[in-house]
């Protein structure tokens, strides 16, 4: 039942982002969006504070219906991350609510798209239990937060630190595939030992 949950979670983001998507200038879904948002972070909140406190492991394996390993464990270490990360989303979705207002109706669905999504690889890197699943989420992470610094305006020191920024990124991926080339990093397929906080 857990792992059932931790998986509506982890799909409930995406839709939150499609949600925005779908949203118009002052529609239903435009109110509805930064609710079901948090709706979304306090049941992630939920899972990972039963998860650190009973220190029960969720597994969820998807490598089956992947070419790849595919897959993420929620284990005492990831839940205590997995609760910082949606800890500090909770406040940081109810004071978007007020400061995406000002927004062009076209700025507020990209805002709200990217939230969700930028929320979602969080999640994902501190879950992962697979070296794919913990590149996409860091790749997806810096690109999105990319978009968010970008919706603020594209001035020229703003893409100057954004290509610095971008470029910084690069340099520790291709040190995490380094790592891997070189056996350092490896597939983790089990979750990581118990460690009492």
């Amino acid at each position: 039942m857990s792992e059932l949950l931790f998986v509506l979670f982890l799909s409930s983001l995406p839709l939150a982002a499609f949600m925005a998507c779908l949203a118009g200038r002052s529609g239903l879904l435009r109110k509805l969006v930064p609710g079901f948002l948090l709706g979304a972070l306090l049941l992630g909140l939920a899972i990972a504070g039963n998860s650190f406190l009973t220190g029960k492991t969720l597994i969820v394996d998807w490598s089956g219906h992947f070419p790849f390993a595919f897959g993420f464990v929620l284990d005492r270490l990831s839940a205590f991350f997995l609760l910082i990360v949606s800890a500090v989303a909770v406040p940081v979705a109810l004071f978007s609510i007020s400061y995406s207002g000002h927004y062009a109706s076209a700025k507020w669905k990209w805002y709200w798209c990217l939230l969700p999504l930028f929320i979602l690889s969080m999640v994902v890197v501190v879950a992962a239990s697979t070296v794919f699943a913990f590149m996409l989420g860091w790749e997806l992470m810096t690109l999105l937060s990319a978009g968010l610094i970008l919706i603020e305006g594209d001035g020229e020191d703003r893409r100057r630190s954004l290509f610095i920024y971008l470029a910084i990124h690069l340099s520790s991926h291709d040190a995490c595939r380094r790592g891997r080339s070189f056996g350092i990093v490896s597939d983790i397929r089990s979750p990581s030992p118990d460690i009492d906080l």
